[in-house]
């Protein structure tokens, strides 16, 4: 699993672009044609010489659209391969929703979009996109492992309105921190459909509790008797949790292997090593690592980059508090030492304030999340769900971060190469 993906990607709708698409929109028939795959929902077809859209109409009054990755004409009669919940992500995601009215109408306004954004935009046009919040209805609920300990879940309200497989995320809070200190974040990550499931122990850095969440959504979508059977996709898992909980994603991903298949974290304490021949760099400290009531020792509580082969988003900020617990120098030799692709984001404002070691929490708390919301999602969607608009803020070469002031010194790597990183 790791890096791997499955093959196949579709491109992001971006209604903003105007190419220049042409051609009439034909009238598809309804019901399921006899070039429909067996796998595919019923659905009507709209053709264009180069647009092609199906309009997938599940129970009720809401209809959702999808779009093949087309840059330019296709063959006239082609249509788009619709998402198999059970076994294929590689054509899944809901690019928006519309209220359906009238069919007639909706055909004629659907054609109309589809005319006005035929191909993608950059990455920068694409922000405002992911930053705010994605199509579906959200809901929350307590749930409780066999083991005792509690979490709670972040999840799409209506699982059959999800045309894919709903990737699990699992958090980690920061120290003395509980879920609804980050609810923006992972309510946020919900609505794009993810399940988040966040441990409600305020100490996380062993990674136990991070990993044991991830493990308990495994067991339930098996369960017939589950709200989650069969709608969670159990190869697609990411690591993800700030501060004390960084730490914890990081561990969640050495334990686990492969079971992990990207991690994300939000300032990642200084762990005793840094730039060689700086004052970060000390050999035989462990840093910030420390005991606590759910860690036994220093050592449970450490976590090593160098030993990530996952990719990895690494997220900082050039407050004051950073300055001393996961400084963007420091930070920087963690993104060197992943062994796979992987981001450093240094952000320095959000919402009018100065970014610091909190400000992913809830603006209630004291934080200022907004900004961390685009990229984070963007990582997830590339990472998890393969989507390939969202790739683009990380390819390498025109990154979202490249030329951004409000990420200046940020940067990206999508291979591995040997490099001195950390003392």
């Amino acid at each position: 699993m790791g890096g791997g993906k499955p093959p196949g990607r579709i491109e992001h709708l971006e209604l903003g672009a105007r190419p220049p698409c042409g051609g009439a929109a034909r009238k598809g028939n309804p019901g399921r044609g006899a070039s429909d795959p067996p796998n595919r929902r019923p659905g009507r077809t709209l053709r264009d010489s180069v647009c092609d859209v199906t309009i997938v109409e599940p129970p009720g009054r809401d209809t959702i659209l999808r779009r093949s990755a087309l840059t330019g004409p296709v063959p006239d009669g082609r249509t788009v391969p619709a998402s198999n919940k059970r076994g294929n992500t590689a054509h899944h995601l809901i690019l928006f929703r519309l209220r359906q009215t009238r069919r007639g109408l909706l055909g004629a306004a659907l054609c109309a979009l589809l005319l006005s954004g035929c191909t993608t935009a950059g990455p920068k046009s694409a922000q405002a996109d992911y930053a705010k919040n994605g199509p579906f209805r959200t809901a929350t609920s307590q749930v409780e492992a066999p083991n005792g300990d509690g979490y709670v879940v972040f999840r799409p309200v209506a699982y059959e309105r999800v045309p894919f497989l709903s990737p699990i995320v699992t958090w980690g809070n920061g120290t003395g921190a509980q879920p609804d200190f980050y609810r923006t974040l992972l309510v946020h990550l919900a609505s794009w459909g993810f399940t988040v499931i966040a441990s409600t122990l305020p100490n996380t850095g062993d990674g136990r509790q991070i990993l044991g969440g991830a493990q308990y959504l495994i067991k339930v979508d098996q369960k017939k008797a589950s709200l989650f059977y069969h709608h969670l996709n159990t190869r697609e898992l990411a690591a993800v949790g700030q501060s004390q909980g960084a730490t914890g994603a990081v561990r969640a991903a050495e334990i686990g292997g492969r079971l992990i298949a990207t991690v994300v974290t939000f300032s990642l304490p200084w762990n005793g090593q840094g730039p060689v021949g700086t004052k970060w760099d000390r050999p035989g400290s462990l840093g910030w690592s420390g005991p606590n009531p759910d860690c036994a020792t220093a050592e449970d509580c450490w976590a090593d980059p160098s030993a990530l082969r996952q990719p990895t988003f690494l997220i900082s900020t050039r407050g004051p508090l950073d300055s001393v617990i996961a400084n963007p120098g420091v930070e920087r030799c963690y993104f060197q030492d992943v062994h796979a692709q992987a981001a450093l984001g240094i952000i320095r404002s959000s919402m009018g304030r100065r970014a610091d070691h909190n400000s992913i929490q809830d603006s209630d708390r004291g934080g200022a999340p907004d900004a961390f919301l685009g990229p984070t999602t963007a990582w997830l969607l590339d990472q998890l769900l393969h989507d390939k608009q969202a790739a683009l803020w990380f390819d390498g070469k025109h990154s979202f971060f490249e030329h951004n002031p409000v990420w200046e010194g940020s940067v990206v790597k999508t291979v591995w190469s040997p490099h001195p990183g950390c003392g």
